[in-house]
């Protein structure tokens, strides 16, 4: 076995410094050193974003998937008040389900949606739609409470349920 071992005498500090200049530009591919801590600043900095970008779009996706989560519940709570308006456990009458009510109330209404019954709008077209499904709700289904049909129709507070009605019954009775 031939090992080879080569050293160098080095007759002047300068002479060593410069050898290890060198040594150092050949482990670096040829760049000058300078350079190449800029670029490791650059890549370093680039990096350092990246990472921070990730972080944000972390963040971002706990935010929609809470915001999901949330509007799920919201769907399921629905469901499940629809569900037991609809209920015929007693099997006296069935039931006509509100959405049906309220589905047959909107064709007087072609540009409302049902969306916008159950939405924030107060708009004079909505509240007028969204008043006169109300009023149909409490008159087909008399089983149902104030607080029942606010919940049905996006969580209003039963005085608004109330005000509906008595605003439809003086205006059947102004028509009379």
């Amino acid at each position: 076995m031939n090992i080879q071992v080569s050293a160098k005498a080095f007759v002047s500090e300068a002479a060593q410094k410069a050898s290890a200049n060198e040594i150092h530009k050949r482990l670096m591919g040829g760049k000058i050193a300078g350079i190449n801590i800029v670029e490791r600043k650059q890549l370093h900095d680039e990096i350092a974003r990246l990472s921070q970008k990730v972080l944000e779009m972390r963040v971002d996706n706990r935010n929609l998937l809470h915001a999901v989560n949330e509007k799920d519940l919201i769907i399921r709570a629905h469901e499940k008040t629809i569900r037991s308006l609809t209920d015929t456990s007693d099997g006296t009458v069935e039931r006509r389900p509100a959405v049906e009510i309220i589905m047959a109330a909107l064709e007087d209404f072609p540009r409302i949606t049902y969306a916008e019954i159950m939405g924030v709008s107060r708009s004079v077209a909505v509240v007028e739609a969204r008043h006169t499904c109300i009023y149909a709700v409490k008159m087909a289904r008399p089983d149902l409470s104030l607080p029942q049909i606010g919940r049905i129709f996006g969580g209003r507070d039963h005085t608004s349920i109330i005000h509906a009605v008595r605003k439809m019954e003086k205006l059947h009775e102004c028509k009379a």
